[in-house]
């Protein structure tokens, strides 16, 4: 026969109490009391007490990655000093939580004809949002089918990298 949890349990320690959806550390005594008084809610008595659960000690929120279209953005041929808009980047993105865009950071592709400010875009090179309407590309002096390809990660302003969709 198993022995009574009553027998080991004393009555300053606590017990965690799982009813109707809710989690609550009780102490055994003010268990025993609610149950002899006819019984309770301890999530009720609870709730009332407090606004709300919140995040459990431990726990962290998941914050989810945002994401980001790609970017095609069609050029007349041998177009020259296009310059890029917030638009171009901001319209593609997007975050479940709110986090602003913060970055993009060059990974690949042919950097021809790219300049930021005036300085030539470069593999890795990191270009913050408020940045991105001072992003600017000259087309190569090549035939009406020529593509260009340019590689970017974006970022939001926690510095969790989008997922590209």
């Amino acid at each position: 026969m198993a022995t009574p949890i009553t027998d080991y349990v004393n009555l300053d320690d606590y017990v965690m109490i799982f009813q109707d959806g809710c989690i609550k550390n009780i102490r055994f005594e003010d268990f025993i009391s609610g149950i002899s008084l006819g019984g309770f809610s301890v999530c009720q008595a609870w709730l009332n007490c407090v606004g709300g659960i919140g995040v459990f000690p431990g726990e962290v929120p998941v914050n989810e990655p945002p994401t980001m279209e790609d970017l095609f953005i069609p050029l007349q041929n041998r177009e020259q000093n296009r310059i890029f808009t917030s638009d171009d980047f901001l319209s593609r993105y997007y975050d479940a939580e709110g986090d602003a865009f913060g970055k993009i950071i060059i990974t690949g592709g042919d950097v021809t004809g790219y300049s930021l400010n005036g300085v030539a875009v470069y593999i890795g090179m990191l270009i913050p949002v408020n940045q991105l309407t001072s992003l600017q590309f000259d087309a190569k002096n090549q035939d009406a089918s020529y593509t260009q390809d340019l590689f970017f990660e974006a970022y939001d302003i926690n510095n969790v990298k989008a997922i590209s969709i």
